[in-house]
Order: structure tokens, then sequence, then C-alpha cells
């Protein structure tokens, strides 16, 4: 049986000196790494003996800016998404005291009331039924934009909360069109961003809801696109004027009903089985014919209906596409 090695207890009270040191000079470990960090933001990596100043610290696999880094440690505050503000204005101050998370005054998270937006864009469009009216979806801010320049809502001198939402709502023409470039654009959170725009969206569709009430005005109905009637099936002239020369009565037309079985025959489908069955009855006429003539001329009758049954092939491979 192996014994178990002995400590190093002079390495062990070698490193417990420079730990001590360290707190004594205000550096505070990170958890469950050899990182130590000070009120300033500078770093030491045991057991190194000179301090570092760097912008950001790679934890646990996420890069972290130094300050929200400083704002755990000294303060308390767990690690989160948002921007930092240097009370004082100075960034090169990093000291705890100087430090907090922005936020927006009254920040109260807000989601779109997208039953409410619906019914507004319904006053001024007739949508169809399926129609879903996301914030993210570019043809809602289309009839935003369009619903704000019917109703002269751009201000000559908007505020800066009216700003982003024009600029939210303008996105066929202007840079920003997600809330991450939007809050990039105006220095905020994510998170603030999409509060402010889910309030403008609110009040605005709520003004739209009020006005249209007290007139006593309804929605417009749901659009319903027009079907396109389905295109009837024909003999093609050429085929026709074959049958008509040679003295046979043409193809007639063809039982759907009959030949569909659970679906029905498209448009080309159908102009493939009606040509199939002339070129099958010139088959037969060919056959019966004892006129050496008249043979010829079914012959030249056949090949041109077959160059019309490979042209519908082709027609129904490029439709298919």
């Amino acid at each position: 049986m192996s014994k178990t090695p002995k400590i190093d207890t002079l390495t062990a009270k070698k490193r417990n000196q420079a730990i001590s040191d360290l707190k004594k000079q205000g550096f505070r470990r990170i958890p469950e790494t050899d990182i130590f960090i000070n009120e300033q933001g500078q770093t030491m990596i045991y057991p190194k003996n000179q301090p570092e100043s760097r912008a950001r610290l790679t934890l646990n696999g996420k890069t972290i800016i130094i300050e929200k880094v400083v704002l755990w440690i000294f303060k308390g505050e767990p690690i989160r998404g948002g921007k930092i503000v240097h009370i004082d204005g100075n960034t090169a101050n990093n000291s705890p005291e100087n430090l907090k998370y922005r936020t927006l005054e009254a920040l109260t998270l807000e989601n779109v009331n997208r039953a409410q937006l619906l019914t507004a864009i319904r006053y001024y469009f007739s949508v169809k039924k399926t129609f879903k009216a996301r914030t993210n979806d570019y043809q809602t801010r289309f009839y935003l934009k369009e619903i704000i320049q019917k109703r002269n809502r751009y201000n000559a001198s908007p505020t800066k909360t009216e700003t982003i939402f024009f600029d939210w709502c303008y996105c066929w023409t202007t840079d920003p069109t997600t809330n991450k470039q939007i809050s990039e654009k105006y220095d905020l959170t994510q998170l603030e961003a999409k509060t402010l725009i889910a309030k403008q969206v609110n009040q605005f569709s709520a003004a739209i809801i009020q006005e249209f009430e007290a007139n006593k005005l309804e929605v417009l109905p749901y659009f319903k696109p027009k079907r396109k009637p389905n295109k009837p099936a024909y003999l093609p002239k050429s085929i026709r004027k074959a049958f008509k020369e040679l003295g046979l009565k043409p193809t007639p037309r063809p039982d759907w009903k009959r030949i569909a079985h659970k679906e029905k025959p498209s448009f080309w489908e159908k102009q493939r089985i009606w040509i199939g069955e002339a070129i099958r009855d010139l088959n037969r006429a060919q056959y019966e014919t004892t006129d050496p003539n008249r043979a010829q001329r079914i012959e030249t009758a056949l090949q041109t209906a077959k160059a019309e049954f490979q042209e519908t092939i082709k027609q129904q491979e490029i439709k298919l596409l």
C-alpha cells in the first residue's frame, strides 16, 4: 500500500503569506480562481507580484468588463446584462462607489399589447385574418410607419423616446432595424430599448383606439384575397386543326372526375392527359387506314401532337420550379 505524499508545508505557507499580503494591499480573490482584484480594477494572478490594468476578464468562458467584476466583488451586485455608468464621468475611476448599473428612471418591464396593436392597425388597413401583430415583424412596423405619416405624428423636435420609436418604425429607410442596433445607436441596453419601444407602441395604439371609438368608427374587415379561377384545359389548336384536315372527330374532353380519384388534377396534368388521348386516337387512325397518303398525313399530325406533348411537360416542370 502506497503512502499518501506529504504536503509541502513550506509551499503552502508561502502561498498563504502571499495571499495575506494581497489582502492587506486591498485585493480580493475572485471565487474559484487565482485572480485577485482591487477597488481600482487592477488584477493580479497568483503567483505574480505586479498588478495589471485590463479592461476585461474571462470568467467561466465569458468575457466580462472589469467594472462589473468590481461591483460584484466589492458591492455584491451579481453580474448581469446592462451598461455601467461612471458617476463622476471619469471612465478611469473604477472604484465601487463610482460605478453603477445604468437604468432609466422608473423603468418597468412592459410588453406590447398585441391585440390592441392589431385593432389599431385595422382602423387603417385591411389585413389578412392570419396576420399577427408582432413587434419584430417588418410588416407591422411598415403599418406603423404609414399610420404615423397619415396622422402627422412626426414632430419637428421629437423627444428622445419619440425619436427611438420613429427610427424603429422607419426600419425600411434607416439603419436601425433591431433592438440591438437601436440600443447601440442610442446608448441603451437591449432591455431598455425593448421596454421603451413597447411603451410607445402601447401608447400609440391606445390613442388610436380611443380616437376612433369616440367617433364611433369600426375596424376594417379582414382582407380576403381573390382566388384565381382554375384555368380550363384545352386541346391545342394545331392538334384540333390536324383532326379537322383528316376528317376525324377531335378527341373529346376527358372526364376529370373519373380520372381524379383523390386529388383534383392540375391544369398541366389535364393538358398532358388530353393530348395523350389525342395521340392515342391518331395512332389508332393510322393503324386502321390503308391509304399511304393518309397514313403520311396522320404521321405528320402525330409528330405535331408529340411536340405539343413534350412542350406541355416542359412547361409543367418550369411551373414547378
